[in-house]
């Protein structure tokens, strides 16, 4: 099997694992309020969240951390909350950030803040 296949096969499998697990966790982390949003162009998933993390960062400062392009900044919030899929959102507010794993949660956090905001 060529390496690009297993490649492809592996994020797949985390992807997969990620958007039928889903789970979030509580981390302490100074700063303002903020969204970290980490996705991959390759992730179906993700593609089906974009929208709403655009209409979100309307509201509210959202970093879109796009895998193998972040910033120094979500990469130091990937390595905090050890993140392992996307698409996932790290929702920092009030001194503590809230990790939110797959699709459904993240778009989930995305309609809250609309509705909030």
């Amino acid at each position: 099997m060529p390496l690009k296949g297993v490649s492809t096969l592996m994020v797949i499998q985390i992807i997969l694992a990620v958007c039928f697990i889903g789970c979030s966790s509580d981390t302490t982390i100074d700063g303002k309020e903020k969204i970290f949003f980490f996705y991959s162009l390759q992730c179906s998933h993700c593609e089906k969240v974009i929208p709403y993390a655009k209409n979100a960062s309307k509201k509210i400062d959202v970093a879109f951390c796009q895998v193998g392009k972040m910033s120094d900044e979500c990469k130091s919030i990937a390595k905090k909350i050890g993140l392992r899929g996307v698409p996932t959102a790290a929702y920092q507010k009030g001194g503590e950030i809230k990790v939110y794993v797959g699709e459904i949660e993240v778009k989930n956090l995305m309609l809250e803040i609309l509705e909030e905001k």
